[in-house]
């Protein structure tokens, strides 16, 4: 009698599809001959049982079996021609993916990018009108910088200032409401 290891091993073999024609043999006799078994070679000794079976008995193959397989396939292939698939005899079918899907159109776009990106920045380097504001002075006279940062800034503050006002009237009338409720609901 052959070590469990041993057929857990070639059982491994056999559900991996690595297992060669002698091993599946030793297995189908093993189980075949096998008395007692751990419970997790149970289904296992059931399968390989099948199997001896099925290889001692004459399997019955329907007499016109191969004429229906051949009538199915001629049907798939007039089904194929007729929704237009392109199924031809004897040449490959390829399968279409939409050209904006394709690897090729995202290499295509992705080059047109950078042209463009690096099209703008030559266009901008290199013209001396469009200069950016950043660049130079706005005000030759600190005195007058000074006066209209300050409006600006003043300008910013009374914005702000009304922005408060507003959501202080706007949470007085909301606890008013609350007072309200309050009062009616007790």
């Amino acid at each position: 009698m052959m070590n469990i290891e041993i057929i857990r091993q070639k059982l491994q073999h056999f559900y991996d599809g690595t297992s060669t024609t002698e091993e599946e043999e030793e297995l189908i006799e093993f189980f075949a001959h096998a008395t007692s078994l751990p419970e997790d070679l149970m289904a296992d000794k059931m399968m390989f049982a099948s199997m001896s079976r099925a290889k001692n008995e004459e399997q019955d193959v329907p007499d016109n079996l191969e004429e229906r397989l051949l009538a199915k396939v001629d049907e798939w292939e007039k089904e194929a021609e007729s929704q237009g698939s392109g199924v031809v005899e004897n040449e490959t079918v390829r399968k279409t993916i939409p050209f904006y899907k394709s690897p090729i159109f995202r290499h295509i776009a992705a080059s047109v990018a950078i042209i463009a990106g690096l099209g703008s920045y030559y266009v901008i380097s290199h013209n001396n009108d469009t200069q950016i504001a950043y660049d130079k002075d706005t005000f030759t006279n600190p005195d007058e910088a000074y006066e209209k940062s300050a409006k600006a800034l003043a300008l910013f503050s009374r914005t702000i200032e009304m922005g408060e006002k507003g959501v202080d009237k706007a949470e007085a009338k909301t606890s008013n409401i609350i007072n309200k409720l309050d009062k009616y609901i007790q």
